[in-house]
């Protein structure tokens, strides 16, 4: 922690590749990669290894899945075995896992069958629980997710109320409009669901309305839960769509990343307060579900040879939750900054050199706008890294990279900002 020489280095497992083309059926993916989630309140962590390659005649279906759960030396506590003792499914779309200390790890996954047999199972989500005594998992099946596909989701511990949640998005719900948001309660000691409920957020629709001038009720994706310990949180939303244009592969696909919706839950999952902001952002590349959950783990950032691509780690936003007020940062053109989004030919943010980066505080149910490196002008500017930032809440501090702008001069800069 004090030098950054690497201490120790182990192989913990390996993937075949997959040779031809990914299963994919009624929507769903089988997941082929590694997952590491740690516990927030300890050094304990879990890797899940799933392996989505089509299944051939000799594969062992109770193989193909493991789950390793480590000891804040990493030291190998307990190893399961992912499948269901029925085998009524062939292949697993991983939503997300959650890890309790030295006792539970959670997981979440989609099970489904690439090939539709007779009397085969349609897809469903499957919550797991791997216990400290034991390698097999304990699994529910969700009866009310019969025929979902493209489902995303999170998984967070609510240890004060003795409860584990996972939050599950579903598109295809949004057709009769509703959310498409579930959170779905489980008893932490058992792993058996309490109720489901689809988020309802009218605060948020209302919000909108006052502020950004909508017509229709925010129909945002979600991108992270932020989970107290009494069972309240923080919902992060943002309004995304998908286009195609040019005709190379390699950036044809692009991804609208539009106005941004924060609820405040209570322990029920109901709204206590809302906030909607304008926004406005492109990106090469599909943007997908719950990316700033991941972004933590450096999925947001990537590079390549093309240079329009490296804009993704500057976009989207970020949010801080301080005890002076919460926070939201994001990159906007200098022209928007004091037009509130009404602009009616606003154009899309694709580029770090046009942003500056801007900050909303709410406190007191009262918005303020700051600039945090001085008000910028035509000739100058700052762009944080939003991939690249961090908060420790301890010292209340918020560390990024800022690629500062002075003309036709730009340095790269880290800032640490007191909330």
């Amino acid at each position: 922690g004090q030098t950054g020489q690497l201490v120790r280095e182990d192989k913990l497992g390996e993937l075949p590749s997959v040779q031809h083309r990914s299963v994919y059926a009624d929507d769903n993916l089988a997941s082929h990669d590694f997952f590491v989630e740690k516990d927030p309140d300890s050094d304990y962590y879990a890797v899940a290894s799933f392996s989505g390659t089509p299944i051939r005649k000799n594969d062992s279906i109770r193989e193909r899945i493991s789950v390793q759960h480590f000891s804040p030396s990493h030291e190998l506590i307990n190893e399961g075995r992912y499948y269901l003792p029925d085998t009524s499914y062939s292949y697993f779309s991983y939503i997300g896992m959650a890890v309790q200390g030295k006792g539970k790890v959670y997981l979440g996954a989609v099970g489904f069958n690439a090939k539709r047999k007779e009397g085969s199972a349609p897809p469903r989500v499957i919550f797991s629980m791997l216990s400290p005594d034991s390698s097999a998992f304990a699994h529910q099946v969700l009866e009310y997710t019969t025929g979902f596909g493209n489902v995303t989701g999170c998984i967070r511990a609510a240890p004060a109320i003795s409860q584990v949640r996972m939050l599950l998005y579903v598109p295809s719900l949004q057709k009769n409009g509703g959310s498409g948001i579930i959170m779905n309660p489980f008893g932490e000691a058992a792993g058996t669901l309490k109720k489901h409920l689809q988020l309802s957020l009218p605060a948020l629709s209302q919000n909108a309305r006052q502020n950004l001038g909508y017509k229709e009720a925010f129909k945002g994706t979600p991108q992270r839960l932020l989970l107290n310990e009494n069972g309240n949180g923080t919902l992060l939303m943002e309004n995304l769509s998908f286009f195609k244009q040019g005709n190379s592969q390699a950036n044809m696909l692009h991804t609208n990343l539009g106005d941004i919706g924060i609820a405040l839950l209570d322990s029920a999952g109901r709204e206590s307060a809302a906030y909607a902001l304008s926004k406005y952002q492109v990106i090469t590349g599909v943007c997908e579900p719950f990316q700033l959950q991941r972004r933590h783990k450096s999925e947001w950032a990537f590079r390549n040879k093309i240079a329009a691509l490296n804009t993704n780690t500057y976009l989207s936003y970020d949010y801080i939750s301080a005890p002076g007020g919460t926070y939201v940062f994001f990159n906007d053109y200098l022209q928007y900054l004091d037009t509130g989004g009404q602009d009616k030919v606003r154009r899309p943010l694709k580029f770090a050199t046009d942003a500056n980066l801007v900050c909303y505080r709410f406190n007191g149910g009262r918005m303020e706008k700051m600039f945090l490196f001085g008000m910028p002008e035509v000739t100058k500017g700052y762009a944080c890294m939003m991939g690249a930032a961090d908060y420790n809440a301890q010292a209340r501090t918020y560390a990024a990279i800022v690629i500062s702008r002075d003309g036709t001069e730009k340095k790269a800069n880290i800032a640490w900002i007191q909330l």
